[in-house]
């Protein structure tokens, strides 16, 4: 028996053997056994290796590796960071399962028409890039793709084929396909955030005879698609986007764009329901429809062009519109813009044809009853909301907004024009600040594109309160007028007072404010306790401090009657604060707490660590060196019982420049240890990159604190030093005072800046009769720069720099940018470096896409102006950017609007009229009520006309307009009969003012001469300013 044995286990060994011999050395790799799955290591396989599994098997890439194929029936799933790299002239993948995590590149060169590069049942890949190039790339049961760059080039068929669900989101896809590119039995998802071309000879993405009842098309992101056929193409399903029911219950991202060019752009035999804010759609097939659909529901932004068939076919059903702003061309011949059997046009929509529009459920036609060929659908823009921060002396006009808009936000469908600012009602001019005590008040411009309509009687809001509003061009331009009154004081520093934290203490919530100028509210004082499990301050839960703690206070600053804080918009969407704040004599960080308040702001202390009164640690912030920024000399401590030694400063007397160069300023030094050197930093000089600084702290005790000191012991006994978080070099060792003086060391590498957001501001965007402005600047100077600017018409030819901008006209600019260098002993810095891949650009405030300028696409002026283009990260980049004016108004559009500013009863009628050159009486006449009260006359034709303004108890005053094809703004105002000054009392000012005019001291205008003829007798005299003098002291009381 146990011979038998023995005989039988040499077989099975000699057996083993022999297979072994079989298989080719490069196939044999280490295996390990992880979770009971066969592991290998791409770190121990050859390159140009076939790779057979003989089981499941997980491949971790712990190296880059090229190989020629993976075979085997069994499931395999790819690890690892490094690429995996496969290329063979015949199949490259086939097994059962592939799921892949690192980056995948696969190349077949095989001649063969329809054999698949890869062939799965299920291919799942979520990596960085996935790449894949052959005649016919990828064909799996199931695929699900959620990379962030996907690059597939199909040279004969397919570029992929799943005959189940196909799904991919990425952030970048490109496609290019012989046959169709995307091509599923079963429902197909595509999701790509930023840029996705799909270029295909047959159909873009189509599905075929569904699996399942699920044979849709699901779409988010952006998406571009060129096709011969087809571009979305379902048999038995549906096409849908977030916003329709069953996108919404896919939790797909909004549809941003969709620009499809194909014969039959989009086709379902089941519903289209799409919401996209940038849909183009062209047909470039004869007689083909743009959409084809059992019904179809649209929602967004769409440009439907077709080559003779109709624009919009529901043949089955519905064609709904909602929520936009639709054009539609191309249509010949019995064709038409719309067809369908029910056709429903959301309310608020205003359908609209060059020879005047009629609709019904079947289409809409012209008004001879004809199929209509072009046709717009618009809808109306019925909120309007806007922040801005009130008038604070010292303060400079705000320049942007913030504002809310219901269904389309900014910078999609409005655009700031402009923001005029009044004082005393005279336009406030560049450079003038607001000042205490004077009356303010700003026109807020902002226009629709895409022809978005203001409803007529429509009254915005400023800050949360409905304000003056008007309308003009076409109702796409609102005007409000927000009176924001007297203006208050500066508060630009605060000093407050509060117990610090001390051992065994209870908080204080009484805090002391040096001013009258603002308090702090009590119940707003909050404490909190910094928690090491969470690395965050949290609220405090014991009524006492507790030694070694580290604890934060915060409170609100509430400006009294008559003064408020200087908080600036100075970016859209970021604020910045200029007050200053200091707790206890010590820096504090100053927030604003609401984004358009100027009345309050908060305040937060961290005092760090509760100190005994032997000081253990001593822990410093300071702000790091950033190349191409001055040196930053304010210091915080984070600790009690010490501070900052703000006494200490030295400069080196530049008397020639008559200057002086601090390096050593409010106890900061600065100091550049580059290779060994030890240089001072001036306050005028730049920090460099590549460059190490040293900082130096001074700092000092509080009264009733020391320093743990004690330099006899071996090693001294000194205190532990924490700066910005991380162990601080050294502290002083040798000198007296040590106990209650130190000087503390932190050395930090500086490297060149990253700039992750950038933007070109106070570009002046075209006016009619204007010419380009070619100054402007950025979001920060020191870093980048306007290099060049060019302007260009609307078909992209350059313009001469003395050219006149046309009203109605489609400008276009091209801003360059770079960042700076700085020159130091003769070798060149660049301070910055633009984030190309993830950054975000704006111009004026509107966000443009950055992309490649190898991508860009300079055919197309729409788009191509419309983006920021780089090359590489230390290059210029390209702001492009279209200026579309709001559409020109018809003459039953143009309005005359403004304010009428009065005085006296507040409900007396204040009557204004048009009178037209050469007419006798009135043309056109509104009446409104209230010392200010806006007023609006509608369809006024063009001329030149006297504006008439009455009122009880004022003097007439009359304006000249001129009404040619655009509405005119035309702010009045009236005053009572004796007030000389315009000021909106009769007071010994006035009388004064009187006598000063006769005695030729002063020169009244016109109105004013006929508010101080108080007799009505024709001239101004001595009686006038004596009938002023007797109504001020009540002998009279009327004129």
């Amino acid at each position: 028996m146990k011979n038998n044995f023995y005989k039988k286990l040499l077989s099975i060994i000699l057996t083993a053997m022999l297979i072994l011999a079989t298989i080719p050395f490069s196939c044999i790799s280490v295996l390990a056994e992880e979770s009971g799955v066969p592991v290998l290591y791409a770190s121990k396989i050859s390159n140009n290796t076939h790779l057979t599994l003989n089981s499941d098997t997980e491949l971790i890439m712990d190296k880059e590796l090229y190989i020629k194929s993976i075979t085997g029936e069994y499931n395999l799933k790819v690890t690892g960071s490094e690429p995996l790299n496969i290329t063979n002239a015949e199949r490259t993948i086939e097994v059962h399962d592939f799921i892949c995590y690192a980056p995948l590149i696969v190349t077949s060169t095989s001649e063969k028409y329809d054999e698949p590069t890869i062939k799965v049942w299920k291919f799942a890949v979520y990596c960085s890039e996935l790449t894949i190039y052959g005649n016919y790339p990828l064909s799996a049961t199931n695929i699900n793709i959620n990379s962030i760059a996907v690059y597939i080039r199909a040279l004969k068929e397919c570029g992929m084929t799943g005959f189940y669900d196909t799904y991919i989101s990425c952030e970048t896809l490109e496609i290019n396909s012989e046959n169709t590119a995307i091509r599923s039995q079963n429902c197909v998802t595509v999701i790509v955030s930023k840029y996705c071309i799909i270029n295909s000879n047959r159909d873009g993405i189509a599905t075929s005879v569904s699996l399942t009842p699920d044979n849709n098309i699901y779409l988010g992101g952006r998406i571009t698609i060129n096709a011969e056929r087809f571009g979305l193409s379902t048999n038995n399903g549906s096409i849908y986007s977030k916003g329709s029911p069953s996108g919404n219950a896919r939790q797909l991202p909004a549809l941003e764009q969709l620009h499809i060019t194909a014969d039959e752009p989009i086709s379902a035999e089941g519903v289209i329901n799409l919401r996209c804010p940038d849909a183009k759609i062209t047909a470039t097939g004869k007689d083909e429809p743009a959409i084809e659909g059992s019904s179809t529901y649209l929602g967004g932004v769409y440009d439907i062009k077709t080559n003779g068939g109709h624009g919009v076919f529901g043949k089955r059903g519905d064609s709904h519109f909602y929520s936009g702003y639709f054009k539609m061309s191309g249509p010949k011949g019995d064709y038409s813009a719309v067809k369908c059997i029910d056709l429903i046009i959301d309310e608020g929509l205003s359908v609209h044809t060059p020879q005047g529009a009629t609709y019904d459920s079947e289409g809409i036609y012209d008004s001879n009853g004809n199929p209509a060929k072009e046709v717009e659908i618009y809808g109306i823009m019925d909120s309007m909301e806007i922040e801005m921060h009130k008038p604070v002396a010292g303060m400079k006009p705000v320049s942007d907004i913030r504002v809310l808009i219901g269904a389309f936000p900014l910078p999609s469908n409005c655009r700031l024009s402009e923001i005029k600012w009044y004082e005393n009602d005279n336009r406030m001019t560049e450079g003038m600040v607001f000042k205490a005590g004077k009356e303010y008040r700003a026109e807020v411009v902002i226009y629709t594109t895409n022809y978005l309509c203001f409803p007529s009687g429509y009254m915005g809001k400023v800050n949360g309160k409905k304000v003056g509003t008007g309308l003009s061009d076409h109702n796409t331009t609102i005007h409000l007028r927000p009176n924001f009154g007297t203006c208050p004081k500066a508060v630009e520093e605060v000093a407050l007072n509060i117990a610090a934290p001390v051992e065994n203490e209870k908080p204080s919530t009484a805090v002391t404010a040096s001013s009258s100028a603002y308090y702090v509210p009590t119940n707003s004082v909050k404490w909190e306790v910094f928690s090491s499990d969470i690395q965050t301050y949290t609220p405090m839960v014991t009524s006492t401090f507790i030694g070694a703690r580290h604890y934060k206070v915060s409170f609100d600053v509430v400006a009294n009657s008559g003064y408020g804080f200087p908080v600036e918009l100075i970016n859209p969407y970021d604020f910045d604060s200029c007050v200053t704040a200091t707790v206890n004599g010590k820096p504090a960080y100053v927030y604003a707490v609401e984004e358009a308040s100027t009345s309050k702001i908060r305040v937060s202390m961290l005092f760090g660590e509760c100190n005994a009164t032997i000081i253990r640690n001593i822990r410093i912030e300071v702000t790091p060196p950033k190349a191409g920024e001055h040196p930053d000399y304010t210091a915080r401590v984070l600790g009690t019982g010490y501070s900052i030694n703000t006494n200490k400063n030295s400069y080196y007397d530049a008397y020639w420049a008559n200057q002086k160069w601090y390096y050593v300023k409010n106890g900061v030094s600065w100091w550049d240890v580059t290779d060994g050197g030890y240089d001072y930093v001036y306050d005028k000089d730049v920090f460099l990159p590549d460059h190490k600084y040293q900082c130096e702290v001074y700092v000092k005790t509080d009264d009733g604190y020391e320093f743990l000191m004690n330099t006899k012991t071996d090693p001294p006994t000194v205190p532990s030093v924490i700066v910005n978080g991380n162990p601080g070099d050294y502290t002083t060792l040798y000198g007296s005072g040590l106990n209650f003086e130190q000087e503390v060391k932190y050395t930090f590498n500086c490297s060149t800046q990253t700039l992750s957001k950038v933007g070109v501001i106070e570009l002046s965007q075209p006016i009619a009769g204007g010419t380009p402005d070619y100054v402007a600047t950025t979001l920060a100077p020191h870093l980048y720069e306007v290099t060049k600017i060019t302007w260009y018409d609307a078909l992209g030819e350059e313009l001469p720099a003395n050219t006149t901008f046309i009203a109605g006209m489609v400008y276009r600019v091209d801003v360059q940018i770079e960042t700076n260098i700085v020159v130091d002993n003769n070798i060149d810095y660049r301070v910055a470096y633009f984030d190309c891949f993830t950054g975000k650009t704006s111009l004026n405030g509107v966000e443009l896409e950055m992309i490649n300028s190898k991508d860009a696409n300079k055919e197309d002026l729409e788009e191509y102006f419309n983006h920021a283009y780089y090359t590489f990260a230390n290059k210029p980049i390209n702001l492009c950017y279209t200026f579309k004016p709001a559409p020109r108004p018809t003459t039953g559009d143009i309005t005359v609007s403004g304010t009428a500013t009065s005085f006296g009863s507040n409900t007396n009628d204040v009557t204004i009229q048009l009178i037209k050159s050469g007419e006798p009486e009135a043309s056109y006449e509104t009446v409104v009520k209230g010392k200010t009260a806006e007023y609006s006359i509608e369809g006024v034709s063009a001329g030149t006309y006297t504006l008439k303004v009455m009122k009880e108890n004022h003097v007439t005053r009359e304006y000249i307009v001129v009404v040619g094809n655009s509405s005119v703004v035309q702010d009045v105002k009236i005053c009572l009969l004796g007030d000389v000054n315009m000021d909106g009392t009769v007071s010994i000012l006035d009388a004064t003012e009187v006598q000063k005019g006769i005695a030729g001291l002063v020169s009244l205008n016109e109105y004013q001469s006929k508010l101080a003829d108080v007799n009505k007798d024709g001239k101004v005299s001595i009686i006038d300013a004596t009938q002023i003098q007797k109504y001020i002291a009540g002998i009279i009381d009327k004129f």
